[in-house]
């Protein structure tokens, strides 16, 4: 039962004792008085990049956004039968039917996204245009490399070019990784695309208020299937996918998922071979070669060294500094331990190419191809040439940065967006639970989130070598945040180098492990308190308690001389 759905039932429980003529309507048209989504202003946005945020309008559409991306998430997981995956009887695991159940939902919804991820490289190779050539070498070297996130013209965004939902859905998640996102748009020159940002407007126009459902009209259907050759609704796409054999580069039909669940709960679907399985497997039939996803990550990374060797296409994790900023390589040392990687590929050479021939099976997985890596980083001729002489802790960090772009990540993108969807799925749910999006002090709980926020980031720009860990109502403003691409840029870049001297592009990391995020929780609310003169940092956000907050902020308010500023906290109009 939702919140929405509780407060109607404890509003008809409280009425029940009013004399009949006092009596509210019943409960279809109570269903009817439940509180709309306001309207919303989405055309502008919050002001100077360097001291403003987002607005409590693009907060709310998110919210909404949010809450079709979940109604699409209950109604593929609860389709039985979905990709040949059913249900199984009572009978057949009578201990763990539930449990059974349960895993078979979440694995209907992990091959969706799999295939959502398939439609969305497909849409942002064909769809998403491109105002500059991918970066080269010879970029990286021009001064003028230090501005590519500056003075690119923003997209106009239509109803009739906006993708499928799960498309968004993936495109969303993509750019929830901030630094990741931004790499992708440089590699690939589309930087018109980064710094537009996700088109609230236009999207919160396709989604229905009342059904949530996403529509976005003929025109739409028609331009990605006529562009992307795959069908509007992602299952009604093939139940086949059509891959490469790296070794003979003949066309291979593999199924999506394939296999039977077994126990233990814990590995059930380890026996599954298809494409979006952990233990995906196929024999090529011409050549004889067995394909699985350790073999499609080394043939990643061989492509990534021949377009460097041929085409000087820097190397994946070498287009910013190691604080996550683009910055032009020739002017200092310091500024070459982030391209440590693309010389060190360099100095191995055909060498390395050779290795890594699928022909030759000499490389097999990707923890084979890091360890001959690392015995070549103690070759001392190979790093004179590659560095001229023993690389530097900078440089192991750089070729860390590098190969992390190959673990568990077989598309082309700077990291594995399957994985980043479903790690999302965490967060959707708990949005769509508590429900922020019908309550009746909706516009509050986003005013004071965004409030929170600001704080939130200051805690995070004045202290980069400890973890601030966000609360869910923060969460929400930090996501808002980033979905504007350019201006989460501009304002990290700012608020950093305000606070420690050292500009840094802030990074959203949601791989973070339970103990740490524990310790990380209690320092932030520690100095949350600090900074807020005593605030309590987390604290009940149902409907009601929100309620409880927006009488006591007002009163608050009658009283309060001026808004809580952070120390060397940019005014509007200061340039950084």
């Amino acid at each position: 039962m939702t919140i929405t759905q509780e407060l109607v039932k404890d509003k008809a429980a409280e009425d029940s004792d009013r004399p009949s003529s006092e009596q509210p309507p019943g409960y279809d048209q109570i269903d009817e008085q439940i509180p709309t989504i306001p309207p919303l202003n989405l055309s502008y946005n919050a002001g100077p990049l360097v001291s403003t945020t987002v607005t409590r309008d693009q907060c709310v559409a998110h919210l909404k956004f949010i809450a079709a991306l979940a109604d699409l998430r209950d109604s593929v997981a609860g389709n039985d039968g979905l990709f040949g995956l059913h249900d199984p009887p009572q009978t057949e695991f009578p201990d763990h039917v539930d449990e059974v159940r349960a895993r078979m939902r979440e694995k209907r919804w992990a091959v969706y996204t799999a295939r959502a991820v398939d439609r969305y490289t497909k849409w942002w190779g064909t769809c998403v245009p491109s105002n500059r050539p991918g970066a080269r070498l010879k970029d990286l070297e021009d001064e003028s490399y230090d501005h590519i996130t500056q003075g690119n013209h923003l997209l106009s965004w239509s109803k009739d070019s906006l993708p499928p939902l799960d498309v968004l859905m993936v495109w969303h998640a993509h750019m929830l990784n901030p630094r990741a996102f931004l790499e992708d748009c440089i590699r690939s020159g589309k930087m018109s695309f980064w710094a537009s940002g996700f088109p609230w407007e236009t999207i919160n126009d396709c989604i229905d208020n009342r059904t949530l459902e996403y529509d976005a009209g003929d025109r739409a259907r028609v331009s990605f299937s006529g562009l992307t050759r795959f069908a509007w609704d992602n299952l009604h796409d093939q139940l086949k996918k059509l891959i490469e054999c790296p070794a003979c580069e003949n066309t291979v039909s593999v199924p999506w998922t394939r296999g039977r669940i077994s126990l233990p709960i814990q590995t059930a679907f380890d026996k599954f071979d298809g494409y979006a399985d952990k233990n995906f497997n196929v024999k090529c039939l011409k050549c004889g070669s067995t394909i699985d996803h350790e073999l499609l990550r080394v043939r990643k990374f061989r492509r990534d060294v021949v377009d460097w060797l041929r085409e000087k296409v820097p190397m994946p994790g070498t287009l910013y500094n190691l604080r996550g900023v683009p910055e032009s390589i020739n002017k200092s040392r310091t500024r070459q331990h982030s391209t440590f990687p693309n010389r060190f590929i360099e100095a191995l050479g055909n060498d390395l190419l050779d290795y890594t021939d699928a022909r030759q099976a000499r490389c097999m997985t990707v923890s084979q191809l890091r360890d001959q890596l690392e015995s070549k980083l103690k070759d001392w001729q190979i790093m004179r040439l590659a560095n001229n002489g023993k690389p530097l802790r900078e440089d192991g960090v750089a070729f860390r940065r590098m190969m992390s772009h190959y673990w568990n990540n077989t598309g082309p993108f700077a990291l594995d967006l399957v994985g980043a969807v479903i790690r999302q799925g965490t967060f959707v749910e708990k949005m769509d639970h508590i429900d922020w999006l019908h309550s009746p002090t909706v516009m509050a709980t986003m005013d004071r989130l965004i409030r929170k926020y600001h704080v939130f980031f200051h805690i995070m720009a004045s202290n980069p070598r400890r973890m601030a860990v966000p609360t869910l109502d923060v969460d929400l403003a930090w996501h808002t945040h980033q979905l504007a691409p350019q201006r989460y840029f501009e304002y990290s870049v700012c608020h950093t180098n305000l606070q420690t001297r050292i500009a840094t592009f802030i990074d959203h990391d949601d791989k973070v492990d339970e103990n740490r995020l524990s310790d990380g929780f209690e320092w932030t609310s520690k100095i949350y308190r600090k900074l807020t003169d005593g605030e309590i940092y987390s604290e009940c956000t149902c409907w009601y308690c929100e309620a409880i907050h927006r009488t006591s902020r007002l009163t608050q308010k009658r009283t309060r001389t001026s808004p809580l500023t952070m120390p060397s906290e940019p005014t509007p109009g200061t340039s950084c």
